[in-house]
């Protein structure tokens, strides 16, 4: 098992890829600025992920976010998030969703980033 990191991208190689599980499992460039942007603000909505600049829709960093939370390697995922259901008043509530110790330890090993300047929720 490797992880190979491409122009910006994190790529997981299996020694055995099969037709369930890929050959690579890769972090496209929008994921890892999710990821950055997350080491930034700790706690981030798939709103204001697009008022950052992220991507132009929720629906997009929804499916981004989703693919996250599957992690590069089985049962580790580099994304989390906080459900909170509905409001009467209000409706649905948006997710919160922050970075796992496999997503900062993603980012410090592979994309140089320094130790402090990711930030984790306590």
């Amino acid at each position: 098992m490797a992880l190979i990191v491409m122009h910006n991208h994190l790529h997981y190689q299996t020694n055995m890829p099969t037709a369930k599980t890929p050959a690579f499992r890769t972090v496209t460039f929008a994921q890892s600025n999710i990821l950055s942007a997350l080491a930034k603000y700790k706690f981030l909505t798939a709103s204001q992920m697009v008022d950052l600049g992220i991507m132009s829709k929720t629906k997009n960093i929804n499916e981004a976010l989703r693919e996250l939370r599957q992690g590069l390697k089985k049962n580790q995922p580099l994304v989390a998030h906080q459900t909170f259901g509905a409001i009467p008043q209000l409706g649905k509530l948006e997710n919160i969703h922050y970075l796992t110790k496999y997503g900062k330890q993603a980012l410090i090993h592979h994309l140089g980033l320094l130790p402090n300047e990711v930030k984790l929720p306590a």
